[in-house]
């Protein structure tokens, strides 16, 4: 996303413009950037992570839910980051999405 200056008061946006001192965006501001406050303030936003379930959807408290995108994140690298890796190294220009992703796991997870 954009670099970006947010003025906000009391919990509730003022201004969104484009950070001059962003030295990717340079100020620009693109059409997301535009949107948040629309996506803050929408009603139907979530503000609690939601389990999907059997019986639907169910609340759970946000340490319930870091611990299975963990879980996730650890079993996606135990059964593919590895087998991704050769890929990448072979074809990075073709596998710039899963480059990315693969830096992002490797980042976060420590590999």
């Amino acid at each position: 996303m954009c670099g970006l200056v947010i003025d906000h008061k009391d919990g509730h946006i003022i201004s969104i413009k484009g950070d001059p001192d962003d030295p990717f965006s340079k100020e620009h501001i693109c059409p997301k950037a535009i949107a948040l406050q629309d996506r803050l303030n929408n009603p139907g936003r979530l503000k609690k992570p939601l389990l999907k379930t059997i019986s639907g959807w169910q609340e759970i408290s946000w340490e319930d839910a870091l611990n299975q995108v963990s879980r996730g994140i650890k079993k996606f690298r135990k059964n593919m980051a590895r087998m991704l890796l050769p890929f990448i190294r072979e074809t990075p220009h073709a596998a710039g999405p899963i480059f990315r992703k693969y830096r992002f796991l490797r980042i976060t997870c420590g590999s």
